[in-house]
């Protein structure tokens, strides 16, 4: 069944124009994309240049004791760090994200440390699943950084 439903997940791959607000750190982003995906806003690298860290709804497919999880109040949803970063330069943030929640400094952290221990499993659904993300967001992360690399020579 997880097979299937990862499967049919993939098929949907696409991004649309959000016009969100200016990003900052300690935001959660809900990005313009099918199916949904989240990031936090860890830090900003550089001037525009933000470090995020995916997150989830599909906590089922992440199998990590530990995983930093965010339950929110006025949303009735619930999201899981995935273990890798990406980076997000201010312009995709802006075009492609909008601000759903902000958070603390202590969670950032447990973010962070989470991911910086993760190992990717190499086999099965979690690799499968984590890979089509990682896949996902490569062009963002890619044009985020050959802009940033641009805009400082």
């Amino acid at each position: 069944m997880l097979k299937k439903f990862l499967k049919d997940y993939k098929k949907m791959k696409k991004f649309f124009i959000h016009e969100g607000t200016v990003p900052t750190v300690r935001e959660i982003r809900e990005m313009g994309a099918v199916p949904p995906l989240y990031v936090l806003i860890a830090e900003e690298t550089y001037s525009d240049l933000f470090k995020c860290i995916p997150l989830t709804e599909l906590g089922i497919f992440v199998p990590y004791e530990g995983v930093p999880i965010f339950n929110f109040k006025d949303i009735p949803l619930s999201l899981c760090c995935l273990p890798f970063w990406i980076y997000l330069s201010k312009e995709i943030l802006i075009k492609f994200s909008r601000t759903i929640a902000k958070t603390d400094e202590k969670s950032i952290s447990r973010c962070l440390e989470f991911v910086s221990k993760a190992k990717i499993p190499k086999k099965g659904i979690f690799a499968e699943y984590i890979n089509f993300e990682m896949e996902r967001l490569r062009d963002l992360n890619t044009y985020s950084m050959l802009s940033f690399i641009e805009k400082i020579q």
